[in-house]
Order: C-alpha cells, then structure tokens, then sequence
C-alpha cells in the first residue's frame, strides 16, 4: 500500500524549518567537538610524556616542572597511548611504569634530579646497581643584578628586625 501526502506550502515550510533546526544542531555538535580536540592538543602540546617519572611505591606520577604527583588516570587523559608495535598501543602511564621510574624520593641538595645507583635508609646512601631515586630538591632560580647593590643577610635582618621593634614598641 502506498500513501501519498498532500503538503501545502505550511507542510513544506515546517519541514524545512525542521530540517534546518537538525542541521543547526548537528554542526553545534560538531564544532564542540572540534574545540575539544583543538583544547586538548594544546595541552598535550605543553605536557609532554617525558615530564612525567613513575614513583612506583605509590603508584602515581611525578610531574617533574613541579615535583607535583598525579594519578594515573590523570596522566592518560592528557597524553596519547603509545604505539609499541604495529597493531598494538598501552597507556601512557603503563609506558611510564616501564620507562621512566623510580623506588625512592629524596630530597637532596647538590645531586642531580635522577640519583643512579643509590637508595637512601635512615638518612645514608646504599649502593644499588640499577637503582633509581627521584631527588625533589628544586634549585632556586637566580636572579641577576648588581653586586654592588648586594648587602649582607645580617645587615638586611637587623634592619628588618629593627622595624619591626620599632612598630611593636609604638603600637603598645
């Protein structure tokens, strides 16, 4: 059975204001998905695979601009799987784990950011052949200016201490 329809020019109207309305809304899908993608290639561009070490006694990550730690799920909703072969990719914590990890965190002054061939218990250093540990001393950041300008940290206390002296005593 076939039926046939009879628009007038309002049927027709309607339909393609609806159609037009579907349109609409499929192209605002789209283009949100578009601005996701474009935001989340540029946080990918600015954190890197490499700025991460896996901590492995707790299983986090260490973002290593800032020593700050982040779950794993966080870590692979900013970076990409990796490939390992051709039909086959792992997340990029997983890559983390194998790659890039540590047994032990330390703060030590004066040793570089990854200490090789040592762990640290009860405040000295055991050798360890392959051993790892993640030094979270952070050197400060030098500022240049003129020497001259400089004056000793007492010289700079004493000053301060005296102002403060001087406003306790005057407010009392």
């Amino acid at each position: 059975m076939v039926l046939l329809m009879s628009w007038d020019g309002e049927g027709w109207k309607e339909a393609g204001r609806e159609y037009h309305a579907q349109n609409k809304q499929a192209t605002e899908a789209v283009d949100n998905l578009i601005n996701m993608t474009e935001r989340r290639n540029k946080l990918r561009e600015g954190i890197r695979r490499e700025d991460f070490i896996a901590y492995l006694p707790m299983h986090n990550y260490i973002y290593m601009p800032t020593r700050e730690p982040w779950p794993g799920s966080s870590v692979n909703a900013v970076l990409p799987a990796v490939q390992i072969s051709k039909d086959k990719s792992i997340a990029a914590s997983t890559w983390i784990d194998r790659n890039q990890a540590v047994e032990q965190m330390t703060w030590a002054p004066g040793h570089g950011e990854l200490i090789h061939g040592y762990l640290i218990s009860g405040g000295g250093w055991i050798e360890r052949a392959g051993a790892r540990c993640l030094n979270l001393y952070h050197p400060p950041t030098l500022v240049p200016g003129n020497s001259a300008e400089a004056e000793p940290w007492p010289t700079i206390f004493t000053r301060s201490s005296a102002k403060k002296t001087a406003t306790t005593l005057s407010s009392g």
